[in-house]
Formats: structure tokens, C-alpha cells, sequence
């Protein structure tokens, strides 16, 4: 790991990306090779082996529980970072907004800029949803659940590209900064612009991609090599390179709009890259294995049979009669010349089963296994949603938290400044809250309080209703519940309010005309 600064001109060190990206793989290799044995025990297509092609068979394991364990525990946490039909995070006003400073400028109040916030919300529902975020975000959980380690890149149609472990390096500062990142892709003529694939053919004959890539392209297959890096006035810089020519023009990003995002499972102080949850727990999955293992040979040499018969009988025809006898038949031999042999091995299956059972129990434990799952039902009440959410928050601390601010709120960041056009002015300030763990269920509870809060309204009548504000009051219940724009602003509600004066005005006249009209044809002439 290197300091943020003085890093931008790696290139004096190496001229080339392939160069560069070959020499800072040493550095990564003993995290690859854990990553690839946490791969072998829970899901090995997660993490395939060095020098795997699509032709290739991939080891399988001798137990199920690994691929169990990270399945479930990635599609537990990809459902409370990206819950089913809700929103998962929540627009907020600037928090130097006060309502007296809007009322006093005239602006709307902190109540109406909440209910436009909460449609345009249902704005970037419905195009978070259009882009599939769900599918990239449980293959970037369950590459950190393995490997620890993953890249996403928010491409300029919002869509997001995840790359595995073997397909990039990186360097970072001692505050977690990226300071080079090098991505090594093999693409196919038709994926390369027209105008680059002169050039690119030209150089193909130099490029050789590193060990660690798969061999699982066609052999006109070209590696590209993205690199990024740090420079001296706060930019980024970033490049692509075939061989020893770079493509195109350079590219340069600020640290905030910089679209390439390395996450981690759980990173260590001075490590570039991070551990996943897998290799927390190594020892007990080697262990399964090993034992799973003998317990299948165990079983399968139990199954086994064998008949003895001694020497001498088998000119008599006994060897053919048993061989050939039906099941139950009665077979004419010598007791004392045939013998049936099993193995016979009790004790030693016993203490291998029983090994197997606790170790299983652990692992069940530490990937959620054991918890109550969810009850699949269309409506799901929030103390189960609490609770689930607790168990996930005990078991993983405050990974799931972390994951929740570096992945999600990242990701919706880029998402608003590549959408900046076609957003309200306010966007482009509001406070952006990922509703995680038990912050998720903050609106539930919003509209809750006012369900509980109503009946207060009925008991003292008139009066409650002109002591509270009615509209701060309604408005956080319907936008909990789903339905911003179901409320009306103060400017509306105040235009309503004196429409119904008039129309009670008029209608107060109508009468009062109509009764005196009648007055006067009751009274009788002189």
C-alpha cells in the first residue's frame, strides 16, 4: 500500500499496461490462490482454477454445505440491501434546511420537499429496476462471500460490470483510495470500435494475457488492459492499452465521479485487497471436506458384499449356484464352505458422522442456516423483518452496514449525477440515506405513529384538529406508505381551504337569500 500522492507516474517504473499489470500480480497472487481454494469448497465456478477453459471440468466438492451456507447467506443479504417492490434508500432535504428559513423565503416547507423527493424516488425505483441491479448485486455479494474481493464499473448507461478477482489489481493509499487499477479483458473483434480494430490487429501479435486469465475465448480473442491511475492534481486518468499502444484518448475522472468501485468483504490495515467470509471459516470447511469425504468411502466400501467359498468346493458348482440363485432361494452347499463378508466398521463411521454433524452445526451457525427463515407470504409483518435483519446485523456486524454505504449509496450517487439533466434542481443537493438493516423499516414505523396518533384526533374533535398541523402530520404517514403524491402541498392545501370558505360563503348566501325571499311571501299585504 502507497501514499495518495506521488503515484501518478507509475508508467516511468513500467511503459506498458500488460507490463505493469503482470508485475503488480505478484502482489496479488496469495490472495487469488485463497480466494480459488474457498471457490474449490463452496461454489469452484465462482472462482475457477488457473488455466480453466469453458471445456474444462471444474472439481466438485464432497459436501453440499458450503454452496448451502454462501447461498444463503448471499440471498439474505442481497434481499435487505435491495428489499422486493421497496425502496432501499431515501432522498432527504439538505440538512441546513429548516422549515422557518422556507417559510420565510417563501419556499415550499421541509414536508413538501420530502413528497418530492419520495416520487422522484419512485423515479430511480423504476430505472434501478430497468438496469437489473438485483442480478449484479447478488454476484457482487457472492464473490466477497468467497473471495472478498470484487470491481464494479457503472457503465455510462448506468448498467454495472462486475470483475472477478483474476481480472484486476489494484494499489490503494493508506485511507483505502485507489491509486492504480489495471483490468485485464479478452474481447472479440466485433466488440472492439471500428475505429480502433486496425490498430488493435496491429498490435495483437505483443499481447499476451497474464497466467490467471481463463482461456475461454476464441484464439482471436485480444486482452485489453484498462488502467487507471492517481494523478498529482486530485484526477484520474485513465487509459487503454493492447500490447504496447494505447487506444484512443484518455479519459479523466474526479474522485467523485469516478465510476470503478473495489469493494472488500473485510479489508485489513495495510492490505490492498480484502478476505471474504469463506476463508474466516477455512479450517471447518478443509475439515468437512476431509471427513465428508471418508464418510462417502466409508458408506460406500459398507455397501459392499463379498461371499467366500473355500477351494475345494468349487468343482461342486456352489460358486454358480449362489452367483445365479434368486433372492431367498435355497441353495444346496456346505454351511462351513461358504461365508459371507462385510466391512465392519461401526465405530469408525460414528465418530466420522458425528464430526461431520458438529461441524456442520457451526458452519450453520456463522452462514444463517439454522435461523428461522422468512415466512414467503405476500404480506410479512415488520417484527419478522426485524428480526431476520437483527440476525444477519449479529452474525456479519458491521460488514452489512459497510456494504450497505460503500455499494449502495455509491452506486446511486453516480446514478443521479449521470441522470443530473433530467432531475429536479433539488436533487443535485439532497442527502442520500441507504435504508439498511433496521433503518429499512423508519417509514413502516412513520406510518405506524400516525395510525396510533389518528384515533386522538376523534376524541377531542375540533379542537385536535386545529392545534396540529395537519399536513406535517399526514404527509411522512402517506409517503411511509407509498403514496406521496396522494398528499397536497401547503400552497394547494391553502387554495383548497379558501375554495371551501367561497363555496360555504356562497352557498351561506343562497340560503340566507332564499330564506328571506321566503319571509317575505309568508308576510302578508298592508
Amino acid at each position: 500500500m502507497a501514499d495518495f500522492q506521488g503515484n501518478a507516474s507509475g508508467s516511468d517504473r513500467q511503459n506498458t499496461a500488460q507490463a505493469r499489470y503482470l508485475q503488480l500480480s505478484r502482489w496479488r497472487d496469495p490472495y487469488l490462490r485463497r480466494a480459488r481454494q474457498a471457490a474449490c469448497l463452496t461454489l469452484p465456478y465462482a472462482m475457477p482454477p488457473d488455466g480453466w477453459t469453458t471445456d474444462s471440468e471444474l472439481r466438485e466438492p464432497y459436501q453440499g454445505l458450503g454452496a448451502r451456507a454462501v447461498t444463503n447467506l448471499t440471498g439474505r443479504i442481497t434481499n435487505r440491501l435491495m428489499p422486493a417492490a421497496v425502496s432501499f434508500f431515501r432522498l432527504q432535504p439538505p440538512g441546513e434546511l429548516s422549515i422557518e428559513g422556507a417559510v420565510e423565503e417563501g419556499k415550499e416547507t421541509t414536508s413538501d420537499l420530502e413528497q418530492q423527493l419520495a416520487v422522484l424516488e419512485q423515479a430511480l425505483m423504476r430505472n434501478v429496476n430497468a438496469l437489473n441491479w438485483r442480478d449484479a448485486t447478488l454476484t457482487s455479494v457472492e464473490q466477497l462471500i468467497i473471495a472478498g474481493n470484487v470491481l464494479e464499473f457503472i457503465l455510462p448507461d448506468n448498467n454495472i460490470r462486475l470483475y472477478r478477482l483474476d481480472q484486476f489489481v489494484v494499489r490503494k493509499n493508506r485511507a483505502g483510495q485507489i491509486v492504480e487499477l489495471i483490468i485485464e479483458e479478452f474481447l472479440q473483434e466485433e466488440e472492439i470500435p471500428e475505429d480502433q480494430r486496425a490498430k488493435v490487429k496491429a498490435n495483437a501479435s505483443q499481447t499476451q494475457g497474464s497466467i490467471d486469465q481463463p482461456r475461454n475465448m476464441a484464439e482471436e480473442a485480444v486482452a485489453i488492459y484498462t488502467w487507471i491511475r492517481f494523478q498529482t492534481d486530485g484526477t484520474y486518468k485513465r487509459t487503454q492499452w493492447v500490447g504496447d499502444q494505447e487506444l484512443g484518448e484518455a479519459g479523466t475522472f474526479t474522485i467523485e465521479d469516478l465510476p470503478y468501485r473495489h469493494l472488500g468483504w473485510k479489508f485489513i490495515p495495510g492490505e490492498d485487497y480484502g478476505h471474504g467470509k469463506v476463508e474466516d471459516h477455512m479450517g471447518d470447511f478443509r475439515t468437512l471436506e476431509t471427513h465428508a469425504k471418508a464418510l462417502i468411502e466409508l458408506s460406500t466400501m459398507a455397501s459392499k458384499h463379498y461371499i467366500f467359498v473355500r477351494p475345494g468346493t468349487t468343482a461342486k458348482g456352489v460358486v454358480k449356484r449362489i452367483m445365479t440363485a434368486p433372492n431367498g432361494q435355497a441353495v444346496v452347499a456346505d454351511p462351513q464352505s461358504v461365508e459371507l463378508k462385510t466391512f465392519e466398521s461401526v465405530a469408525g463411521t460414528q465418530v466420522t458422522a458425528a464430526e461431520v454433524d458438529r461441524i456442520t452445526q457451526n458452519l450453520s451457525r456463522a452462514f444463517l442456516l439454522q435461523s428461522g427463515a422468512q415466512r414467503q407470504a405476500e404480506r410479512v409483518t415488520a417484527e419478522e423483518i426485524r428480526r431476520d435483519i437483527e440476525e444477519i446485523e449479529a452474525a456479519i456486524g458491521p460488514i452489512f452496514s459497510k456494504l450497505a454505504n460503500q455499494q449502495m449509496e455509491w452506486r446511486l450517487e453516480i446514478l443521479m449525477r449521470q441522470l443530473d439533466e433530467r432531475l429536479v434542481p433539488i436533487a443535485r443537493e439532497v442527502d442520500i440515506t441507504i435504508l439498511t438493516g433496521l433503518e429499512a423499516l423508519s417509514r413502516e414505523a412513520a406510518t405506524e405513529k400516525a395510525l396510533r396518533v389518528a384515533p386522538l384526533l376523534q376524541i377531542f374533535g375540533e379542537e385536535a384538529r386545529l392545534m396540529l398541523n395537519i399536513h406535517e402530520f399526514l404527509s411522512p404517514a402517506m409517503v411511509g406508505a407509498g403514496f406521496p403524491r396522494a398528499v397536497k402541498s401547503n400552497q394547494e392545501y391553502e387554495a383548497a381551504l379558501q375554495q371551501e370558505a367561497l363555496r360555504k360563503a356562497a352557498a351561506a348566501g343562497v340560503e340566507s337569500a332564499a330564506s328571506s325571499i321566503g319571509q317575505q311571501a309568508a308576510t302578508p299585504e298592508g
